[in-house]
């Protein structure tokens, strides 16, 4: 048979592939995918993120980086729809499916939006989905029909989309014919681009500690979330707790109660105690109860971290691995014949940075109740003071809700918007805890998971990663006690040690409570309240659970910058 092709015509060798989609059937297919990132990604979240970058972080510069996060994810997405491969399509379709099906269930069920110490504990709470599932079956079921739109529109055949498509239509040009003509390239260039997003979001991650990932697609969010927390298992390992190499002294007195008071983003220097500001009078009021150590230095700037150094007692020398290797505070009460409580000021069954393992050493987690973050707390001095009616001694760890960013406004720091949120939180807290619980028994210490950056606006920023302020970890030390055999040598301590502690002297105080001997607990925590304690601790900043990195060291192991007393005193702030 005859060639009746044109000369230079080669258009049999060229891999043929179906005609793209009608005009409106690609209109169809981008709606789809469109309306499945509308719906699963709430525009409050994205609006409350855009607000926060302007006020908080880097004004329009950070509102520029976060819109391209935003477009990265899309363009992402919009690729993995346009792979001509079907198998490959479904691969790459399978990780943005499932981040958005259990990102929005979870955020429908727990009315919060998901962030690593969701994604965490959603890591760990595997074993225990089914009864999750049958009990938030409504939340699932709106999410899995979410996740059918999206798969609709990614899935829906669309092998060609013009002349450059990544789904193998030959290009004209022969320069890209012979890059792109390729099987293997034409399935490794959409499969990197389309992943691409999940791995910047995980860089994201990893630069900003563990957030940054608030208002971001849940399709991308919550796969990269997943990726950097299996990493940090696969770098660390699955580390085992150490045993409980520590006993009471037999012929220690009876321990008290013990309670142990975590607030939330609390400065050191907005309680009267250290600076009258009008904010907390009910603690000038209660002073003949108060042992005052001043201005501590939190463990870090951030929330969850500064909870699992409390919980475990790691030492600065020893982080990351002391976080995951180190007794949990519950295991040495139980040994000591305590009875373990637990108060998240969290909605979530599961919060603070605890795992599943260490819920399993807690007799007893009991959630606050109220619409405010006000109500939430009076509602856990009632707790604690409902279970102090028992006569066995007990560890309550209760962790405020604390303080709200909404009961400031965008007024100048002129107006102190955050010290009238301290006034309005801290101030019936402590009024109804001096009233209402019996001290006479009891032991209560008070400290702030961090403190506060305040900016000109009258915003305020912890949780630094790079250029950490001070001010992020400057946090109060109280301890609340009537109790004959400790108010004395508290206050003695508090005299002594004014203005030099951390909270990484907390765990060492609460042993000694315990009934533990003091010299054995020296050697392998931090000396406690009641000892002679360092002039300079450190704050760490980014994941405590993987590589934190210091921004104020100890005793000459990393560098130092202390937080000298003076600067807070001066009113220079």
């Amino acid at each position: 048979m005859r060639d009746t092709r044109a000369p230079g015509d080669d258009s049999t060798a060229r891999p043929r592939s179906a005609a793209p989609l009608s005009g409106p059937a690609a209109a169809i297919k981008i709606a789809a995918i469109l309306s499945f990132v509308f719906l699963t990604n709430p525009h409050a979240a994205v609006g409350e993120r855009v607000d926060e970058l302007i006020r908080n972080f880097d004004g329009y510069l950070g509102v520029g980086v976060f819109g391209g996060l935003w477009a990265v994810c899309l363009a992402g997405m919009l690729t993995t729809s346009f792979v001509s491969t079907l198998w490959l399509r479904f691969v790459l379709a399978l990780p943005l499916l499932a981040g958005a099906l259990v990102g929005s269930a979870y955020e429908d069920a727990a009315r919060v939006e998901i962030d690593y110490d969701h994604a965490l504990m959603l890591r760990e709470g595997i074993a225990h989905a089914g009864p999750a599932l049958r009990l938030y079956a409504g939340s699932v079921f709106g999410a899995g029909l979410l996740a059918l739109l999206g798969a609709a529109g990614i899935l829906l055949p669309m092998r060609s989309f013009g002349r450059f498509s990544v789904s193998g239509t030959a290009p004209r040009s022969d320069v890209l014919r012979r890059v792109l003509g390729s099987r293997r390239l034409r399935n490794v260039l959409p499969a990197a681009a389309a992943a691409m997003p999940i791995v910047l979001l995980a860089m994201v991650i990893l630069a900003r500690g563990g957030y940054g990932m608030a208002g971001l697609p849940v399709q991308h969010k919550l796969p990269a979330l997943l990726m950097v927390i299996e990493m940090h298992r696969w770098l660390r390992g699955d580390a085992e707790r150490g045993p409980l190499v520590l006993r009471p002294d037999a012929e220690a007195p009876p321990a008290p109660h013990v309670v142990l008071v975590v607030d939330r983003g609390v400065r050191g220097d907005y309680l009267d105690l250290n600076r009258v500001r009008g904010t907390t009078p009910a603690l000038l009021g209660g002073r003949d109860r108060i042992a005052n150590f001043g201005y501590a230095v939190a463990a870090a700037n951030c929330s969850t971290a500064s909870n699992l150094i409390l919980r475990t007692g790691a030492r600065p020398a020893d982080l990351p691995q002391g976080v995951h290797t180190n007794p949990y505070i519950w295991s040495y009460a139980r040994r000591a014949g305590m009875r373990t409580v637990f108060i998240p000021g969290s909605e979530r069954p599961l919060a603070h940075g605890m795992s599943f393992r260490e819920r399993r050493q807690v007799d007893e987690v009991v959630r606050t109740q109220g619409g405010t973050r006000r109500a939430r707390d009076l509602h856990a001095v009632e707790l604690i003071r409902n279970r102090l009616m028992r006569s066995e001694p007990q560890l309550i760890i209760a962790v405020k809700s604390g303080i709200s960013r909404e009961a400031s406004s965008r007024a100048t720091r002129l107006d102190d918007p955050y010290g009238k949120a301290v006034a309005s939180n801290l101030d019936p807290f402590f009024g109804r805890l001096l009233a209402d619980v019996p001290l006479d028994d009891v032991v209560v210490l008070y400290t702030s998971d961090h403190g506060q950056d305040l900016l000109d606006d009258g915003s305020w920023i912890n949780c630094s990663t790079s250029g950490a302020s001070p001010l992020e970890a400057l946090v109060p030390m109280l301890a609340i006690t009537r109790h004959p055999a400790w108010r004395g040598r508290f206050a003695a301590a508090a005299a002594r040690n004014r203005n030099r502690t951390s909270h990484y002297n907390l765990f060492a105080t609460l042993l000694a409570l315990f009934g533990y001997d003091p010299a054995h607990v020296a050697e392998r925590y931090e000396p406690g309240l009641l000892d002679a304690t360092e002039a300079e601790y450190g704050f760490t900043t980014g994941l405590v659970s993987a590589s934190p990195r210091m921004v104020i060291g100890s005793r000459g192991r990393l560098p130092v910058q202390r937080i000298p007393p003076a600067a807070f005193e001066d009113g220079g702030m």
